[in-house]
């Protein structure tokens, strides 16, 4: 699947070390794209044939099964995309439930913060995944740090997500409210998800934007003139997707 990508320069990421300082720095978050791509389509692509470690799969108890019968829970989607997915997570009541109810799906439990468990020990994990989990983690720069050190011998990349805080519904609330899952600690915006992945240490790749929902078809104008103006500013998207070297 072809989307569009941005990289992080070099002058950029002596700031993102700290080796460098501004008090106003503008980071590029990427030029106009040629699509916009959600978030299910683009995970299941760069999961098709590849061996997967799904981290935080579950999702909420209580939205498991409509999420399957809606066809949006992503553990699902990842299984049918990938040649072999494992999930974990530390939600025992969901993975309880989950392997009671859905048991063709592969989830197991796993604190990556301590240490890896035997059943992940033969690695050869194309992926990691992290998809919208480091915005429900208190302490996200130790969980990075724990999940690099790790993962590091079991998967050469980190694929990770996460709602984005310059995303439109965020720029144009005017409401004086702020719409949030109200298990989310953080927001972030490219410059500090890269930062936090860096001083965990890990090496960036590349990264890029995608819708959290399935598009549907229409001709409604308002859609349209959206759709136009997410493209030509992909940094309003929904989501920021980033890939980094262990």
């Amino acid at each position: 699947m072809n989307f569009d990508r941005f990289e992080i320069d070099k002058t950029a990421e002596r700031y993102l070390r700290g080796e460098s300082f501004a008090s106003s720095y503008k980071f590029e978050t990427g030029a106009q794209v040629s699509d916009l791509v959600d978030r299910f389509r683009m995970l299941t692509e760069l999961a098709r044939a590849k061996k997967i470690l799904h981290i935080g799969c579950c999702d909420h108890l209580g939205l498991i099964d409509e999420k399957i019968e809606q066809g949006k829970w992503l553990h699902k989607l990842l299984h049918e995309s990938g040649s072999e997915v494992v999930g974990v997570d530390i939600d025992k009541e969901a993975i309880n439930y989950i392997n009671e109810r859905y048991p063709q799906y592969t989830v197991k439990y796993a604190n990556i913060t301590e240490s890896l468990p035997e059943f992940l020990s033969a690695g050869g994990f194309d992926y990691v995944f992290l998809p919208e989990t480091l915005e429900h983690i208190a302490s996200p720069g130790i969980f990075l740090s724990k999940l690099h050190e790790n993962c590091q011998a079991i998967s050469k990349e980190l694929i990770i997500t996460v709602p984005n805080a310059f995303k439109k519904s965020n720029r144009q609330n005017g409401k004086h409210y702020e719409l949030i899952n109200t298990d989310h600690y953080f927001w972030f915006t490219p410059y500090t998800l890269a930062k936090s992945l860096l001083g965990a240490g890990f090496k960036m790749k590349w990264f890029t934007y995608a819708m959290y929902g399935r598009r549907t078809s229409t001709m409604n104008p308002l859609t349209l003139l959206r759709n136009r103006y997410l493209r030509q500013n992909p940094s309003a998207q929904d989501i920021i997707v980033m890939c980094c070297e262990f």
